[in-house]
């Protein structure tokens, strides 16, 4: 059987368990495409409402993994595994309406969907944002995408999990790196696939939250064609149902563009912020090599002047002249360690693409060629004309 790389399929680490990866693939897949969506900052803080979910069990690792603070609920049962997963603090869902909570959070993540924006929004902080796993009632929450994502304050971002190949290559990274286990309830085996469903069925609170809110605009929709095909109005009733397919259809290219415009927003907004970051660390080094000039200058008279005692025998300089000009010409560090730390992280992640991959690539070749030239023997450096630094001559 050929399977083409381009598919979501990723190799399982010999130190992973096909119980682990399987539980890793869905939920996730689900976490990552929440997180893409916002721009997080390590010390922000954040809600996960269903905390020992699929979901929200992965939410929980991916938010600690990037530094924030993640406050988590689940069942009274399950506290302590919401613990273990890195919550700072976990709230039974059962004694406690987490909307009441006295803090505020950067992020709202509802990953079973029961929540709504609106109970949620006093939790928020003045630009908060709130994304949710379902629709929302009347499919709220896709709209509720557009109409914020265009005025200021608290936000509603709604995931669409569209790349998945993605989505396993970052999960399978971590977990075999250990960054991320799946937090798995029971196993069952082939032939217990009734079981499994029956146990999911019973705890799935979730899907019959979903069915509720879906039924309602079905029965709405159904309502609505069975009277226009009681009053014989056929003629209506294909139109009708020509716009349900057609609102449909706009719904998801709406939904399709925010996703889009999201993601490229968050793009720009971390490649700005590379931008600004590597500049600070090329002015810093810049100015390393600037004192490293001036030093090698010192340097370079020194020698001129030692050498100047050496081929005339007729001058004689004191001891203490002589031990002051050793020491001012070879007692100070050479060598040029620029600020790359950001630079060659980049490059080491990955996460360099077309040009500015190969932007940097070159930068990272001029800084080992002008290195490696300075620690040679027997350089003269001369101060060029240039922007940054100087070329050496031999």
């Amino acid at each position: 059987m050929n399977i083409s790389v381009n598919k979501a399929i990723r190799h399982i680490s010999q130190d992973i368990s096909y119980e682990e990866a399987v539980a890793s693939a869905e939920g996730a897949h689900y976490a990552i495409n929440f997180l893409n969506k916002v721009k997080l900052r390590a010390g922000e803080k954040a809600m996960v409402n269903g905390g020992t979910g699929a979901i929200g069990s992965s939410l929980i690792q991916l938010l600690k993994f990037h530094g924030l603070q993640v406050v988590a609920t689940g069942p009274t049962e399950h506290l302590e595994k919401l613990l273990s997963l890195g919550a700072e603090r976990a709230i039974d869902y059962k004694l406690q309406d987490f909307t009441q909570d006295d803090e505020k959070y950067d992020y709202v993540f509802d990953s079973v969907g029961k929540s709504t924006f609106g109970k949620c929004e006093r939790l928020l902080t003045d630009n908060g944002i709130y994304i949710s796993s379902e629709l929302g009632p009347y499919s709220q929450n896709p709209f509720l995408a557009v109409t914020t994502t265009f005025s200021e304050g608290k936000k509603v971002r709604f995931p669409l999990p569209l790349d998945i190949p993605k989505s396993l290559k970052i999960v399978s990274e971590l977990l075999e790196t250990g960054k991320y286990k799946p937090l798995i309830d029971r196993s069952y085996s082939m032939h217990e696939v009734k079981e499994a469903f029956e146990y999911v069925m019973s705890r799935g609170e979730n899907w019959q939250c979903h069915s509720q809110y879906c039924s309602k605009m079905i029965s709405l929709f159904r309502k609505t064609r069975r009277w226009l095909i009681n009053q014989n109005k056929f003629g209506r009733y294909i139109l009708y149902a020509i716009g349900e397919v057609v609102l449909i259809v706009i719904g998801i290219l709406i939904a399709l563009g925010i996703n889009n415009w999201n993601q490229r927003k968050a793009t720009e907004d971390r490649e700005q912020f590379y931008l600004a970051a590597l500049k600070e660390e090329f002015l810093q080094s810049r100015v390393k090599l600037q004192n490293l000039i001036g030093v090698n200058r010192l340097n370079y008279e020194g020698a001129k002047k030692i050498a100047g005692f050496i081929s005339d025998t007729s001058r004689r300089p004191s001891e203490k002249e002589l031990s002051e000009l050793l020491y001012s010409s070879f007692s100070y560090e050479i060598d040029y360690n620029p600020n790359n730390s950001l630079l060659t992280e980049l490059i080491n992640s990955g996460q360099l693409k077309g040009y500015f991959e190969c932007w940097f690539t070159q930068k990272s070749y001029f800084m080992g060629i002008f290195y490696s030239k300075y620690t040679s023997a027997g350089i003269q450096l001369e101060r060029s004309e240039g922007e940054n630094a100087g070329y050496f001559q031999e």
